[in-house]
Parts: C-alpha cells; sequence; structure tokens
C-alpha cells in the first residue's frame, strides 16, 4: 500500500472531522499499539510496537508536521513488514478518507508532486527488496525510499558525509570508536553525529551501547548516494581509515588476549602499532564484540577493492579465529586470501606468509574440528608455491616444515617424513640452524612413535 499522507494524520490528530474524525482517530492508536508480527521469522522483536511513539508525539503536537512525517513513515515500515497490521491499516486507510472526502474537514489524501516525502525512517528485516532491482518497485520500497530521500536531503553536509561513509563498514554495525577513524574526526564529534543519525532514524542504536546500525535499505541507499559522492567524501581515505583501526585494535587485542598462540608460529603476524589494553579480558571482549565486523572485511562483496589491507586484516584475525573455535569462518577467511593470491599482482611473499600461517591454523585445529585439512592443504600449497616462485629458501623450508605436519594429521606419514627431510636440507642450504634443530626434532618424534 502507498504511504498514508502525513497532512491527513496531521489533520486527524488535530481534530478533523470532529467527533466521528476522533473516532477515526482513536481507531488507528487501536492499530497501532496491537502486538507486532513480522511475516517472517527471525530477528528480535523491537521492545515497543513500531509506530506507538511516533503517534504519541504526534498527539502531543498535532501540528509539527515533522512529527506527521515520522509517522506515516513507522506506519509504512510496520505495514511492509507486517501483513496483519497492513490489512488494518488499509481498512483504516478507507475509512479515514472517507470522511474527510465526505467534508469532514479539508484534508486530502494526496502526494504532492507525484512523491511522497518522510523524513525519517524506522523498520527492519526486509526480504526481497533492493534500490537497484529492475522490476518495478512494490510501493513499500516506494514508501521507503522517498521516506529516506528526504531524511537525507535535511542532513547538513557533516551528518551527510557520515552517512554515505557508513556502509563502508562491510560487518553488520559499526562502534563510535570505528565510526570516528571511518569519517577522521574526533570521537565527541562523530558520538554527536551518530546520535543525530539516530534521532532521525537514518541509523539505530546497536544492541550494546556504543554501537549503531543499519537497515538493509538504508544501507543500499548510503552505498549509493556514497559512491556518486566518492571523491568529496575521499571514500578511498576512509575506507583506509577503518581497515587500519581494525587492523591495530585486532593485533593489540590479539597478543594482549593470546600470547601462547601467537608467538609460536614461525609465520605468525607482527604487531601492529601502539594500542594497549589494560587487561586481558579487555582484549577479549573487543575481539568477541568485532568478531563479524572483522571477518565481513575480509570476506564481504562490498569489501573488495582494498586487497593488502584484507589480506593483513586476515593474518591478524587468524590466531582470534582459530583459538575462539570460529572455524567456519577461519575456513572463508582462508579461501578469501586463496582467491587474492590467484591475482598476479597479489602472488607476493607477504600474502604466502598470510596463507603459511592461516593453513597452519586450520591443521592446529583439526582435532577440535574434522574436514579443515583440505583448506590447510591448499593455503600450504599455495604459500609453499609463491615462495619458490620469488626463491625464498628460509620460507619455503618453513612451509614445507608446517607441510610435513598437515601431511602427519592427515595420517601421510612418508609424505610427512618427505617434507621434513627437504626442510631440513634448505635450512643447513641457508644456515639456518633453529630450522634444522626444529626439523630434526619433529622427524625423531616421528620415529620414536614408531609411524615412519
Amino acid at each position: 500500500m502507498d504511504p498514508i499522507s502525513a497532512a491527513l494524520l496531521a489533520a486527524l490528530a488535530g481534530g478533523v472531522g470532529g467527533e466521528l474524525g476522533r473516532q477515526v482517530w482513536a481507531g488507528l492508536g487501536t492499530l497501532v499499539r496491537k502486538p507486532f508480527q513480522r511475516d517472517e521469522d527471525g530477528g528480535q522483536l523491537p521492545a515497543t510496537r513500531p509506530g506507538e511513539a511516533e503517534l504519541t508525539r504526534l498527539e502531543e503536537q498535532p501540528d509539527d508536521p515533522m512529527r506527521a512525517q515520522a509517522l506515516s513513515t513507522a506506519l509504512a515500515m510496520r505495514a511492509a513488514e507486517d501483513s496483519d497490521f497492513r490489512t488494518g491499516l488499509q481498512q483504516w486507510l478507507t475509512q479515514a478518507t472517507a470522511l474527510v472526502h465526505s467534508g469532514g474537514g479539508e484534508t486530502r489524501n494526496e502526494i504532492s508532486g507525484g512523491a511522497f516525502h518522510g523524513p525519517v525512517l524506522q523498520g527492519r528485516d526486509f526480504s526481497g527488496a533492493s534500490f537497484t532491482t529492475h522490476t518495478q518497485p512494490s510501493p513499500q520500497e516506494r514508501a521507503v525510499r522517498s521516506a529516506i530521500d528526504l531524511s537525507y536531503e535535511r542532513l547538513d553536509p557533516l551528518h551527510a558525509r557520515l552517512f554515505r561513509l557508513l556502509p563502508l563498514n562491510a560487518g553488520p554495525d559499526i562502534s563510535t570508536s570505528a565510526a570516528t577513524h571511518l569519517a577522521g574526526i574526533d570521537r565527541d564529534e562523530a558520538e554527536k553525529l551518530l546520535q543525530d543519525l539516530a534521532r532521525a532514524h537514518l541509523i539505530e542504536p546497536g544492541d550494546t551501547r556504543g554501537r549503531w546500525r543499519l537497515h538493509d535499505l538504508v544501507r543500499l541507499y548510503a552505498d549509493e548516494t556514497g559512491k556518486i559522492h566518492a571523491g568529496a567524501d575521499d571514500r578511498e581515505a576512509a575506507r583506509r581509515r577503518l581497515y587500519a583501526h581494525y587492523i591495530a585494535m585486532a593485533s593489540a587485542a590479539s597478543y594482549a588476549s593470546l600470547p601462547w598462540v601467537i608467538f609460536q608460529e614461525p609465520f605468525s603476524p607482527p604487531k601492529a602499532g601502539d594500542v594497549r589494553f589494560s587487561s586481558r579480558g579487555q582484549a577479549a571482549a573487543w575481539l568477541d564484540g568485532e568478531h563479524t565486523n572483522l571477518v565481513a572485511a575480509v570476506t564481504a562483496p562490498q569489501a573488495e577493492g582494498r586487497p593488502g589491507l584484507r589480506v593483513a586484516l586476515a593474518w591478524i584475525m587468524g590466531p582470534y579465529l582459530g583459538a575462539r573455535w570460529h572455524h567456519d569462518d577461519l575456513v572463508t577467511v582462508t579461501e578469501t586470501v586463496l582467491a587474492i593470491s590467484h591475482d598476479p599482482n597479489r602472488s607476493t611473499v607477504p600474502v604466502a606468509r598470510v596463507l603459511a600461517y592461516l593453513g597452519r591454523e586450520l591443521e592446529h585445529c583439526e582435532h577440535e574440528k574434522h574436514g579443515l585439512l583440505a583448506c590447510a592443504f591448499k593455503a600450504q600449497a599455495r604459500a609453499l608455491t609463491i615462495f619458490r616462485e620469488h626463491h625464498d629458501r628460509t620460507r619455503e623450508a618453513w612451509a614445507l616444515f608446517n607441510l610435513s605436519r598437515t601431511h602427519h594429521a592427515d595420517r601421510q606419514l612418508h609424505r610427512a617424513s618427505e617434507a621434513l627431510a627437504q626442510a631440513a636440507a634448505i635450512f643447513r642450504e641457508v644456515g639456518d640452524q633453529d630450522g634444522v634443530d626444529a626439523a630434526c626434532s619433529r622427524r625423531r618424534r616421528l620415529y620414536l612413535s614408531g609411524q615412519v
């Protein structure tokens, strides 16, 4: 259904139509206060019924066009999600329109200029809707788009720029701190801008304090608009700042919370930046809170375009994903880096080092979840190939050492022994005594166990 005219809502809230008009308005209140039911399962229901707060605010000040528009948009968004509410609202609109057209007031349920505009937006979890579809948009999509249009047009340049940059964060929500780095402004200013955007219902508070999220349709709108203004917003610089923030924080958090995991591997990620956490618990909490954002920054389609930063973040994330048993994410991250490595411009030693580490992490996690070795083999084999292409003999030897461990985990014992022998030979060739000792120690363990 088309959105309800803000003028109609304001008129009825103000008493147009006399006693009959008040009855019609009371009917809308009864409808809005019914329990909210989404057409599809999934997602947490809001604590308040959508439209209830907007209706109350308009009753308090019916001559405020912004409040009328807010209620109109909230009703449209709820109707898009709740079919029972949509049916009831259509019946109510028929009654209200009949009242207006019968002379109960001067209001007309019209959309001036052929398009509805509303300043605010509320709602979430829509399905099957896209701003970029080639098919005719549904009435619900038109209502959402027109609501966002006017909301966006009312933003000043600072608010509009931050709104356009937010979709660069590929994850489901963003912290105030991350938004601060994304926009390149100070934290107080970022927090104020985010709060203002939330009051305009262009974003909404996340599940925890200091986090913010975009509805899927709003994200599409902001991203489309952001691409148009990419030059003025310095969009790529903003993306780099966001990745630099995530890399520095994830590195510090990993080293603070998982030191026993990181320091023992030859291809372990280096520590990036000088960020410090006050405790191991605080560091672990940061990683847990940003987990989905960090994985999305590496793997999500919209993250494409900065392969170097994505690979660096994947390297930093490896220890955490393994230690916290996020095995599926570890596989997805590894496969993403593998795909990047097949770009001729990205077949480099740094990328191979990341693959070698991720492959080792997958092998190490095999005892916790079976089925990880296939991806581990692919990562380690690709790393070995790249090291050989670049004639990096020392890292080639360490890649063989790791590959031998994966063969061992896969019970390919003779291959494990052969890889160790090759690694030991290269270590001797390059004069790496630590490598020689590690390979020999590993080989003795195979012999002492009677396995080779």
